[in-house]
């Protein structure tokens, strides 16, 4: 080997080891993360779960999925529960469902409402065109309900019930769902048997995983703490909403504007839009808004109805100045001191929240709360109205003592904080013709240009227009 090759050689072993040296210590590693096999395999054996448990090599290599080679993937999942689990909880309960069916929504989508599958089938439920019809979940040039949270999972559990009366065991209608009832039939005869881990051989191999992957599925949700792994929690924007019916046409610009809120954040809570606007409906659409917002919206609708004289609300200019002179950092924080009447499902009930929210917010293991224990509650700090004057005090609090944090650092806290965006204060800039987002962050040097970005949602096929309201950090 010549000195020369021998020289690129040493130097790009050197680069590589200098890569190697500024990486985190357990980055793509999955041994890293033990996995204690009769650990695990003990916990999912005794999980009561509505699909008898096996510990199957197939269940196994989800788990290691979840646990050691995709954690981030995890912890994003584990994030969105505080999202779609109260919705998920709300059909279970209507429809007199086992509460575990849940879990598979993690399965179909890993909780991204506007998943698709490479054979078409969407949504967090993953229906096919053909079945969400069955369902009256609406395929338009404009509306996708295959994305609307409520819609769809109505639809699903309809869908999930009419497949266990068929054949009675879940974890058949489970392979039901995903393949259909004509393959699950085939399967039984084939192998003379309603066992699912007997007949499964007879199955699709997607379907055939599909029991052992719900099961890792229910495993992680229940026992991700016990890995270290931490939920990738959304912005309070998104875990505390309302929703509200909108009957005429109204464009995503439009909320930008009377809300102050990112293009970015109203798609994400109403993914059924797919063309930045609703419709006009004479039954009325679903509008999802942050609870400190949607006051304002419904204010200016009620400002376009033609009974409502027009001096009594402010212009858009005005507006867009009491959002920037008004606002503070959207949120706050308290405690509660749990009493001995309370469990966690009154206490999310009085803070109009969810028991989802507060095992979050506090890292509770379990749903079990004890006389005396402290719960952080996270609320808006201020409701936002369509009015010229200044914002009011959130309203929805109930009148018991609220115990605020002292200035002192708090253990508690420090751990949330952890897992929990910190609230920032924001401005409002309405955008001037012919002036662009370099302008904005010459204007606004706290904020640059890639988190004006993120923050408004904006992209290259999402580009400001003249008029557009933009949110920036605030000097």
């Amino acid at each position: 080997m010549s000195s020369r090759v021998l020289i690129l050689v040493s130097g790009i072993l050197f680069s590589l080891q200098l890569c190697a040296n500024h990486l985190p210590s357990n980055y793509n590693d999955p041994i890293h993360h033990e996995f204690d096999t009769e650990s695990i395999k003990s916990r999912v054996l005794a999980m009561d779960c509505v699909v008898p448990p096996k510990y199957t090599t197939s269940v196994e290599g989800y788990l290691r999925g979840y646990l050691q080679r995709n954690r981030g993937k995890s912890e994003r999942i584990l994030g969105r529960l505080i999202k779609y689990f109260p919705i998920f909880d709300k059909y279970l309960e209507e429809h007199g469902m086992p509460a575990d069916l849940k879990y598979l929504s993690v399965v179909e989508s890993a909780l991204v409402p506007t998943a698709i599958s490479r054979v078409g089938a969407g949504g967090l439920w993953q229906f096919m065109p053909a079945t969400g019809n069955e369902y009256d979940l609406k395929i338009t040039r404009y509306v996708d309900d295959r994305f609307d949270p409520q819609k769809s999972t109505d639809a699903a559990m309809k869908h999930l019930a009419k497949q266990y009366k068929r054949f009675g065991k879940w974890e058949l209608a489970l392979a039901a769902y995903n393949s259909g009832a004509g393959r699950v039939n085939r399967a039984i005869r084939y192998s003379k048997s309603k066992n699912f881990w007997r007949l499964q051989r007879y199955l699709p191999k997607e379907t055939r995983n599909y029991v052992p992957a719900f099961i890792a599925a229910k495993y992680l949700i229940n026992y991700y703490k016990e890995h270290d792994i931490q939920p990738e929690t959304p912005d309070f924007d998104v875990q505390l909403t309302e929703t509200m019916k909108v009957y005429s046409y109204l464009a995503f610009t439009k909320i930008e504007s009377i809300t102050g809120l990112s293009r970015n954040t109203i798609k994400e809570l109403n993914p059924a839009y797919k063309r930045g606007f609703i419709p006009t409906n004479s039954k009325g659409y679903d509008l999802v808004l942050p609870r400190r917002v949607i006051s304002a919206m419904k204010d200016y609708l009620v400002s376009k109805r033609p009974d409502q004289p027009s001096e009594n609300f402010p212009t858009e200019d005005e507006h867009l100045e009491y959002l920037t002179n008004t606002m503070k950092a959207p949120y706050t924080h308290a405690l509660y001191s749990v009493t001995e009447r309370d469990d966690i499902f009154k206490v999310a009930e009085l803070f109009k929240c969810s028991p989802y929210h507060l095992m979050i917010w506090n890292q509770l293991p379990t749903s079990e709360i004890t006389k005396g224990q402290e719960l952080i509650i996270w609320y808006p700090q201020e409701i936002i109205r369509y009015r010229p004057f200044s914002g009011k005090r959130i309203e929805t609090l109930p009148s018991i003592p609220l115990n605020t944090y002292s200035k002192e650092p708090h253990q508690k806290e420090n751990a949330y904080r952890e897992a929990i965006p910190s609230a920032v204060s924001y401005k409002y800039h309405r955008l001037r013709r012919y002036e662009s987002l370099v302008d904005i962050v010459k204007k606004y040097p706290k904020s640059s240009l890639k988190e004006i970005m993120e923050m408004n949602g904006f992209s290259k096929k999402n580009k400001p227009v003249a008029g557009a309201i933009i949110k920036v950090l605030k000097l």
